[in-house]
């Protein structure tokens, strides 16, 4: 009987934390190996990983643990996230259930519906073998840096760092030279840190340009992911693109800048009426850092390093510069080594087996584009943010580990083509959860026999809809956008006010 089951969970980060809180409204047993000593993955500021002035960029209700809908701030900074992530832990009494320095080696399917599971145990460097009832490898997306060595990088005579949460404060910024490699969120937390700080000149060195979305679009689409029409009918999917869509041009017409203008056209094309994203292999960014740009604090040179002089940096197309401190934020690879011996059904599924989930997503997008919009059977709608989808993901595996018998009958389910189904690890992207999802949306929405995982779907979305409206009505985001423009505007016009005041766009 399910009572007697008990399950091991890979990883305490906020994924498997929000794994937890569910097996324990579910009365299901269960075992979090870790690999490191602290709970709470990326957001634990003992890990280093991300930095004490990091904040979510996406608003508040979409990076909730399950059945927590206590007040956030908006856009979370990464201390109160923590904090919550430690408030959820000792309300549950998850960290009792949590084995620190422990690493998953390997692991395969026995016979009678177990899994075999090596460990190795960090602190006396042995393995012990367990078997479980059900393995969720939730090892997060950042789970390594991606390592970066730059030529000639020892004559350097300044500071060159990694971006990352180590020793930060004991740099002094003030009327320093300071370069950014990279243009994704850590970079940009990086670069206004420094400039907020005292820095002189703040450069950001990069081999791609990122997407960027504005706050007034994002909560747009916030809004539509909980909107109940959207999973019904696919026309009302569309229509609300439509409202996302309206909200891109008008500020990034308001900069008037042609760096800005590159990043628009790069990654926004016109199909059918409908505005499309290209998105391969680029980060998605708010609009603050546009601010900085249109004020020529920050300026972004389109480029790479060749290699390091003893006062700067030389390019690869040859521009030479002076800098005094150098952060590389080059980004963080998913290490999946203990993958690749097994295949994905419906992506999360390991091996096809209804009680093995994987579910720290795949970020890789290869060279092929990504569209999102009504004109494309695939859409980011669902998908604002990964924790959201955590939900939804985790309360499936949780219902077909009750029920493994619904398991076999959703993997005969072919209303969309098995394109994700029987792959390795290497040939899955990010767009496979979203195939996934909307391939849930349609089976779980039709399929009567299903009716009870339907209804604690609905449940699910409606409580973050009601969260979400009663603690950001638009009226009070709007107040809240303005407020935090004017003061990015502000601080920047003080030191650079030879440029025109940059207004509030909407």
């Amino acid at each position: 009987m399910l009572m007697n089951k008990e399950v091991t969970i890979i990883g305490s980060g906020i994924s498997g934390i929000s794994l937890a809180i569910k097996l324990e409204q579910n009365n299901i047993k269960y075992t979090i190996y870790e690999m490191k000593e602290h709970y709470g993955g990326i957001w634990n500021p003992e890990n280093g990983i991300v930095n004490k002035f990091s904040n979510l960029q996406v608003v508040s209700s979409f990076y909730k643990l399950p059945g927590d809908f206590s007040d956030y701030t908006q856009y979370t900074s990464s201390k109160e996230l923590y904090e919550k992530i430690t408030a959820n832990v000792e309300k549950y009494q998850i960290r009792s259930k949590i084995k620190f320095g422990y690493k998953m080696e390997e692991f395969n399917y026995l016979e009678n519906n177990q899994i075999r599971v090596k460990l190795l145990n960090l602190s006396n460097n042995e393995n012990e073998i367990i078997v479980t009832d059900g393995l969720y490898i939730r090892t997060g997306t950042l789970s390594r840096r991606r390592e970066l060595k730059f030529k000639n990088e020892s004559v350097f005579e300044g500071i060159v760092d990694y971006g990352t949460n180590l020793n930060k404060d004991d740099v002094k910024f003030e009327d320093k030279s300071v370069t950014i490699i990279g243009f994704g969120s850590t970079a940009v937390e990086n670069a206004i840190n420094a400039l907020h700080k005292g820095a002189s000149k703040v450069t950001i060195l990069t081999r791609n340009l990122p997407y960027i979305w504005n706050k007034r679009m994002l909560y747009q689409m916030c809004d539509s992911v909980v909107n109940p029409m959207v999973y019904l009918f696919d026309f009302s999917r569309k229509s609300e693109w439509r409202k996302i869509n309206s909200f891109y041009d008008q500020p990034v017409n308001h900069y008037k800048n042609d760096l800005i203008n590159d990043i628009k056209s790069n990654f926004k094309k016109i199909i059918n009426g409908e505005i499309n994203y290209n998105l391969s292999r680029v980060p998605v960014l708010i609009e603050d850092i546009l601010i900085y740009i249109y004020y020529g604090l920050i300026e972004v040179i389109h480029d790479e390093v060749g290699e390091l002089t003893s006062d700067g940096i030389i390019t690869k197309k040859g521009t030479s510069f002076q800098t005094d401190i150098i952060f590389k934020c080059t980004g963080y690879e998913i290490d999946q080594s203990l993958l690749e011996e097994h295949t994905f059904d419906n992506t999360i599924f390991i091996d096809g087996k209804f009680n093995m989930t994987h579910n720290s997503a795949f970020e890789r997008f290869r060279n092929k584009e990504f569209t999102m919009g009504p004109e494309a059977d695939i859409n980011l709608i669902p998908l604002v943010s990964y924790p959201i989808a955590n939900h939804i993901f985790d309360e499936i595996a949780i219902y077909f580990l009750k029920y493994p018998s619904r398991f076999n009958a959703f993997q005969n389910y072919n209303l969309y083509s098995d394109i994700i189904s029987n792959k390795s690890i290497s040939d899955i992207e990010f767009g496979s959860y979203i195939h996934l999802f909307w391939k849930l949306v349609r089976y779980f929405r039709t399929n009567i026999v299903d009716i009870k995982l339907t209804l604690r779907l609905a449940k699910i979305i409606w409580s973050i809809r009601q969260d979400f409206k009663n603690n950001l009505p638009l009226q009070d985001f709007i107040k809240m956008d303005k407020e935090s423009w004017d003061k990015i505007s502000s601080f920047c016009h003080e030191r650079a006010q030879e440029k025109t005041y940059l207004e509030y766009p909407f």
